[in-house]
């Protein structure tokens, strides 16, 4: 059900993207076909953060709500990855070589077509799955054992926001300065 769900969306992402690419580019190629694995691979992962967060909530609530869960507390940082994956590929088409600007255009526009796709139509595919066979919720020591895994994370982000914060403040300086230590 996920595998299907997902790959729905992502297929209708995909199609709207080369469907605009078609329009705008005028043409798609070997060239610009590569780019499909391209915009598969980077774009699921939206659908692989709403999931995750539909079936957590899934496990203690009904469908509906579950959706409505998953669409509140993914949303934000989904579409601040899918923006700043756009303007990655944005800054592309500033370059003379013109399959770089094709590149850009369709990988940009790839990004927040996917994202489109998840958020408005994969809600509705996973009532639709949920009214034809809903998910029964795990039962027993084997459902309380996998819910172990993520407890010492959250409760490392819950209760100390701020070493969090601090940690990975102090990592991204690091590997900055060793970067630029590196491109020197």
């Amino acid at each position: 059900r996920t595998v299907i769900a997902m790959t729905l969306t992502i297929a209708i992402g995909a199609s709207w993207t080369f469907g605009l690419a078609y329009l705008l580019v005028g043409h798609l190629n070997s060239s610009t076909g590569f780019l499909f694995s391209i915009i598969v691979g980077n774009g699921i992962n939206f659908g692989i953060i709403y999931m995750a967060r539909y079936l957590e909530a899934r496990r203690e609530h009904p469908a509906g709500e579950s959706v409505r869960m998953a669409q509140a507390g993914t949303w934000v940082a989904t579409l601040t990855a899918a923006t700043a994956a756009s303007c990655a590929y944005g800054s592309l088409p500033v370059t003379n070589f013109r399959g770089f600007k094709e590149f850009g255009l369709i990988g940009g526009s790839g990004m927040l077509l996917c994202w489109t796709a998840t958020y408005l139509l994969l809600p509705p595919i996973l009532l639709l799955f949920e009214r034809l066979k809903p998910i029964q919720p795990p039962r027993g020591w084997l459902a309380r054992l996998r819910g172990l895994y993520g407890r010492p994370f959250a409760a490392l982000a819950s209760g100390y926001p701020r070493a969090v914060l601090f940690a990975g403040a102090l990592i991204t300086l690091t590997t900055g300065y060793l970067a630029v230590g590196y491109l020197r």
